[in-house]
């Protein structure tokens, strides 16, 4: 068994040449969420969504561990089998939960696609250093204040609510952040 972890990138158009050649001889193609817009990639694809765990999950820690064990269990049986995530592919927590399962990591590739990081920095400007991390993971410890932050998998109003306490203490309620292309002050975000 050999599982391929394919980044969709953030768009539809997105998926990489090679990604694509890779799932037309995949047995099995497991889609982390078809909720997002880079899923329409798999449109004619026979795909296996994991969208009702996100329903049952306990809570964001146990989610990517319990998405890694159904992928383990969908790909049993299949040569080769394709787990399509949004984004890069490469800075996914159920990837990352998938690897830690395994017993040789040699049976999981990753093949990536432009993330969510670089699409918001070609929407602002080029960088050659910047800091990207996950709604989830940032605190005032893991924030580097001296290098642009990029913020990804920031999915709900709860979550969202404390990741602007957090810059708010860290740069202040003026500071300048862009979302979806567009320049806000951190205090006229809802």
């Amino acid at each position: 068994m050999r599982i391929y972890c394919i980044g969709l990138g953030v768009r539809s158009g997105d998926l990489s040449v090679r990604a694509a050649k890779l799932l037309y001889g995949c047995g099995r193609i497991v889609l982390r969420t078809a909720r997002t817009e880079c899923s329409a990639a798999l449109e004619g694809f026979d795909c296996v969504s994991l969208d009702g765990i996100y329903d049952t999950a306990a809570d964001f820690d146990s989610l990517a561990e319990v998405l890694a064990e159904r992928v383990l269990e969908l790909a049993e049986g299949a040569d080769f089998c394709a787990y399509c995530v949004p984004g890069s592919g490469v800075d996914d927590t159920s990837v990352a939960a998938l690897f830690g399962k395994v017993k040789n990591r040699k049976d999981v590739e990753i093949i990536p696609a432009a993330g969510a990081s670089a699409s918001a920095l070609a929407a602002y400007a080029p960088q050659l250093s910047y800091q990207s991390l996950s709604a989830y993971d940032v605190k005032p410890g893991a924030v580097n204040t001296r290098l642009p932050l990029v913020i990804y998998e920031l999915d709900n109003p709860l979550l969202a609510g404390e990741v602007k306490l957090v810059l708010s203490e860290l740069y202040g309620d003026g500071a300048e952040v862009y979302i979806d292309g567009k320049r806000k002050a951190l205090n006229e975000i809802d």
